[in-house]
């Protein structure tokens, strides 16, 4: 593949790798590319079969999308664009008007479309366009996401973080009360120990033996 010299480059790649296959099974399609074209340049792209110059194309082309690296054109990451597509409708089209920054496009776009819909129709409602720092605090929220939290986000709220406390059992308290039982049946003890002082709401987990980590109650 040509390198071009040129610094004031229309089409860049840097460092583009595609992989495929699985973390047992990896096939190498591309490795650490880099090129340059500048607008109005005319380049061929050569190699043997399985060099990878269809996967180079389809990249550029927008049809498949790099495992690292960059894709630039005309100074613009298109991986961002390559995301839209995951967009519900009502959010491309506003993305077509303007009235959404691509930015924010780009984090929603990592929602699955039922919690898009649910945005796209509480923004709606109370007639508010989403803000970038809005749509990075919703796509934090991820599965999370809620009717209520999409308004507290809409109207400015910052979203209070579960905090978490630990609750260290020593080893030999451990061997004295549960030492005959079963790590299922000592979780399940602990939990609902755990919930009957923090209550149900406070979404208890446990990880045995040793340390048991629950959500702080709201205080």
């Amino acid at each position: 593949m040509r390198m071009s010299e040129m610094t004031d480059a229309y089409v860049k790649l840097d460092k583009v790798s595609k992989i495929y296959g699985t973390k047992e099974v990896k096939i190498v399609a591309v490795d650490e590319i880099s090129f340059e074209i500048a607008k109005g340049e005319f380049v061929v792209i050569v190699g043997p079969s399985g060099a990878g110059k269809t996967t180079v194309l389809n990249i550029l082309g927008g049809m498949d999308q790099a495992t690292s690296g960059e894709v630039l054109v005309d100074g613009r990451n298109i991986a961002r664009y390559m995301r839209l597509d995951r967009l519900i409708p009502e959010f491309k089209d506003a993305v077509d008007k303007g009235t959404l920054a691509m930015v924010a496009a780009v984090d929603l776009s990592y929602l699955n479309v039922k919690m898009q819909k649910l945005i796209q129709q509480v923004a709606e409602a109370e007639g508010k366009k989403l803000k970038p720092k809005q749509a990075v605090e919703l796509r934090k929220m991820g599965k999370e996401i809620t009717k209520e939290g999409i308004e507290s986000v809409l109207a400015g709220k910052e979203q209070k973080k579960p905090q978490s406390v630990s609750v260290k059992l020593p080893v030999e308290l451990y061997e004295r009360y549960f030492g005959q039982m079963d790590a299922g049946a000592v979780q399940e003890i602990m939990e609902k120990a755990l919930e009957g002082y923090f209550g149900k709401e406070a979404g208890v987990s446990t990880r045995l033996p040793g340390t048991l980590c629950t959500p702080s109650a709201s205080q």
